[in-house]
């Protein structure tokens, strides 16, 4: 028997052409007690009995990442069921026995994704840039930096005068001679 699901989501095909879709496969899309499903991929699968066929629109109505996808094919192969792709005409199923490769491939996935995770968190930790609030410039602070690189202070010695760190204050005087308030005649003192 052919089961439907409808899946409501901003990229990817609409309700109206999902329903248009499963209307042309012969689907009754309008009873609200048809073999039609909406949103709750979980109970469309649990209606499926073996030999069934979930038919969807296209394979992103399935799921939104590959790992999510493949959960709901192994899901379905348990229940000795298929997929009807009506956007390629192509029909998945999932042997029982594949089920645990499926199983293993999202765990492996998982597990990478949580390593990568991790060393992205370690590295920013050691970088020291742990995502603090913006640097917030006073007027007194400012004051500094036209003084200072009057003065002739090197960018290293005023970075250290007003807190910031030598990025940041680079953004500050670029800032500051693009609104004319610094000359490019008191570049004397920079790095």
């Amino acid at each position: 028997m052919k089961r439907g699901f409808i899946r409501s989501f901003k990229s990817g095909p609409t309700l109206r052409s999902q329903k248009a879709a499963l209307r042309a496969a012969g689907l009754d899309v309008d009873d609200p007690f048809g073999p039609v499903h909406s949103e709750d991929r979980e109970v469309a699968i649990a209606s499926l009995e073996p030999g069934d066929v979930l038919v969807v629109a296209s394979a992103s109505c399935l799921g939104f990442s590959a790992r999510d996808v493949l959960e709901a094919l192994s899901e379905i192969g348990k229940r000795g069921s298929s997929v009807l792709d009506l956007d390629t005409s192509e029909t998945v199923s999932i042997h029982p026995d594949a089920v645990p490769a499926l199983e293993f491939a999202a765990r492996a996935e998982s597990s990478s994704r949580a390593a990568a995770l991790s060393r992205a968190r370690q590295a920013r930790r050691e970088s020291g840039n742990l995502g603090q609030k913006p640097f917030e410039w006073s007027a007194e602070k400012i004051h500094t930096i036209l003084q200072m690189r009057g003065e002739g202070a090197t960018n290293a010695q005023i970075s250290e005068a007003v807190g910031a760190s030598i990025a940041t204050l680079n953004r500050k005087i670029r800032e500051l001679r693009d609104n004319g308030k610094l000359s490019d005649t008191s570049k004397k003192g920079a790095d």
